[in-house]
């Protein structure tokens, strides 16, 4: 009776547009122990295509985190400058109003000034008036 050893034939499969590889084993009778050289080989060959497999996907892996981490860089470096766009709309629009509110209260103060010094001019006149108009009688 033929008994089985361990794993000597290996089989490995890789898709290279997925990360996914499988590997299977075949168990062999001992009866085709003879063949343990080639055996070893193809187990051999097929560790290392798992291991190249392994370094493809590594590699694919790293550079899409690197693109994630490029994006990631590029949307905050838009969202700061969106930011400072803003910031500086509201700093204008800011300047902007409290210069006029300066410019209204400036005019209105010249205004009252100038119709209070009316005013006193006209109390003057008036008063000078009066005493003038005393004096004659």
């Amino acid at each position: 009776m033929a008994g089985f050893t361990a794993a000597a034939a290996v089989l490995c499969r890789r898709n290279t547009c997925s990360p996914r590889f499988v590997v299977a084993a075949s168990a062999i009778r001992s009866s085709q122990l003879g063949h343990g050289k080639a055996a070893r080989r193809a187990v051999h060959e097929a560790v290392g295509e798992a291991r190249q497999t392994a370094r493809v996907i590594k590699a694919k892996a790293k550079v899409a985190a690197d693109e994630v981490a490029k994006t990631t860089k590029e949307a905050a470096g838009m969202a700061t400058d969106t930011a400072q766009s803003v910031t500086d709309k509201a700093k204008k629009a800011m300047q902007d109003s409290w210069g006029k509110a300066t410019e209204t209260t400036q005019k209105m103060k010249e205004s009252v000034v100038g119709k209070a010094e009316d005013a006193m001019d006209a109390v003057k006149d008036t008063a000078e008036a009066a005493k003038g108009s005393m004096k004659r009688n």
